[in-house]
């Protein structure tokens, strides 16, 4: 199971101080392995690369811990995390039903 690991925690602040971006790396104490839950990005930052930046850096900080397999969990529904993601190599690879929406699992090698 992955760990909270706070050096992971990354956060992108506008120049007024508001909180623009964030995310958070898990890392497995055994494996190279580590999963992104959460990232997020404020509404009004929107279309400005910050999800990309910011998951850039977590995934560099995770290949210098070399990490060789992350994963994350997105609803389908949110286009946007599925373009973000797919465009930096995660792919999906398996379907969750709970009990109130669907989780995709996607994940980079």
């Amino acid at each position: 199971m992955a760990q909270y690991q706070p050096e992971l925690d990354l956060v992108a602040v506008a120049a007024n101080g508001r909180l623009a971006a964030f995310c958070i790396g898990w890392l497995h104490p055994h494996q190279p392995i580590a999963r992104v839950e959460p990232l997020g990005v404020h509404p009004d930052f929107h279309r400005l690369g910050l999800g990309k930046a910011i998951l850039s850096d977590l995934l560099q900080r995770l290949r210098i811990d070399n990490v060789q397999f992350v994963s994350l969990h997105i609803t389908p529904d949110n286009e946007a995390a599925v373009k973000l993601y797919e465009s930096m190599g995660f792919g999906r690879t398996k379907m969750l039903l709970g009990s109130q929406r669907k989780l995709a699992i996607v994940a980079c090698q």
